[in-house]
């Protein structure tokens, strides 16, 4: 099986090419702006038709921004770097992983200049609003839900909502 079927929620999309792809037993969500790949599927209302695909067993794959979108929301978006150049204000994803997701961590600590807070501060903040765990990821750790199971590759760091200081 070859993943040849490609979809543009921002431009180009065709709902005869969405509905090619959700006859596929897999979907890669790509990566790329998360607020823009988010705003995409609002637009088109497409969200209700992955939550679907994946409910019928078949597999979503999410890198960097696709995974963002498989969690409950984006809000952790801008510690990867992106910005809401779209003004999205609806920032809740699929809510198909019961977490929050930071791709591309290099070192948690590094500072965010506009916050003056390290990633990691950030994240706990995030956390701690959410009530949820957060997972730092570098571009070596991924991780997976497998029959309701969550598994973890690498060493992804992991923010519990209770580990607030």
């Amino acid at each position: 099986m070859g993943l040849n079927t490609y979809l543009d929620f921002e431009q180009g999309f065709n709902d005869t090419v969405m509905q090619t792809l959700l006859d596929k037993p897999l979907v890669h969500l790509s990566g790329g702006d998360t607020y823009r790949f988010l705003h995409g599927l609002y637009s088109r209302n497409q969200q209700q038709k992955l939550k679907s695909y994946a409910a019928s067993g078949h597999l979503l794959v999410g890198v960097s921004a696709g995974a963002m979108l498989l969690t409950a929301n984006i809000e952790t978006a801008v510690l990867c770097g992106d910005s809401n150049t779209v003004g999205l204000e609806n920032l809740k994803a699929l809510g198909l992983a019961d977490l929050l997701f930071v791709p591309h961590v290099v070192n948690s600590q590094s500072r965010d200049q506009s916050h003056g807070l390290s990633q990691k501060q950030r994240a706990k903040q995030l956390a701690k609003r959410h009530g949820l765990p957060v997972y730092l990821c570098s571009d070596e750790d991924a991780l997976a839900i497998i029959d309701g199971y969550l598994h973890c590759f690498g060493a992804p760091e992991l923010i519990l909502p209770e580990a607030i200081a």
